[in-house]
């Protein structure tokens, strides 16, 4: 089964987000693992570095990809706690908050990319 060229970005970065949401929790051990150091210093900056790499890759309306990537930490969390919880609208708009420099990351890379 092959993936369709256009759903290939957003399964990139549904997977990039996957992967650095479930990193946050294997270094953290905890449940949300934003107390943790390895979130804000390694987890963190990797999605904002994955989010202009996938701006760099498909520079057309580049600020789509951190969202979906930065949500998708907040999906990874939710897989591995088991439940949403009560509070995930908020954790939604939260992670919408996070991604924004990830959006100028992403905007950077498909400058770079135009050129």
């Amino acid at each position: 089964m092959t993936v369709p060229p256009k759903a290939r970005p957003w399964l990139l970065a549904l997977a990039l987000g996957l992967a650095v949401g479930f990193l946050a929790v294997l270094l953290s051990h905890k449940r949300d693992p934003f107390d943790d150091r390895s979130f804000w210093g390694l987890c963190y900056p990797l999605g904002i570095l994955a989010s202009g790499w996938m701006g760099y890759r498909y520079p057309l309306r580049p600020w789509r990809w951190p969202m979906v990537l930065f949500e998708s930490i907040l999906l990874a969390l939710c897989i591995r706690n088991g439940e949403p919880g009560n509070l995930w609208p908020i954790a939604m708009v939260f992670f919408l908050a996070l991604s924004v420099p990830g959006i100028i990351a992403a905007w950077l890379g498909s400058l770079l990319a135009r050129r």
